[in-house]
């Protein structure tokens, strides 16, 4: 297994949410604050309940991934299942969205 370690700052997200035919979509109120990246994502109604493995997402074509895995798709609106093997209802998730407050400019004027 790869592990990829990113630095970056971002608020943290986490919600429970309906799953249909293997996608998730998020609320329009989280992608409008940008989501960087999928942190986890725990089954919790479905075939097979419990955490899935994230795997980056490279394919454009919304292709479901492997049995076990999870993926936001290429333009981070959707949060992909296998729905062939996993068939999920309900997913507790947790992204990093884009940083709501600018710390640099906060910090900068408190000198």
């Amino acid at each position: 297994m790869d592990v990829e370690y990113l630095p970056i700052r971002g608020d943290v997200l986490t919600s429970v949410f309906p799953v249909v035919t293997g996608v998730l979509t998020l609320p329009s109120a989280w992608t409008a604050k940008g989501a960087l990246l999928l942190a986890s994502a725990n089954v919790v109604a479905g075939t097979t309940l419990g955490v899935k493995s994230v795997v980056k997402y490279v394919d454009t074509s919304n292709t479901l991934p492997a049995t076990n895995t999870v993926c936001l798709n290429h333009d981070k609106t959707k949060v992909l299942f296998n729905n062939a093997t996993d068939a999920v209802t309900r997913a507790s998730i947790t992204l990093v969205m884009c940083a709501a407050e600018d710390l640099c400019s906060i910090l900068e004027a408190s000198d």
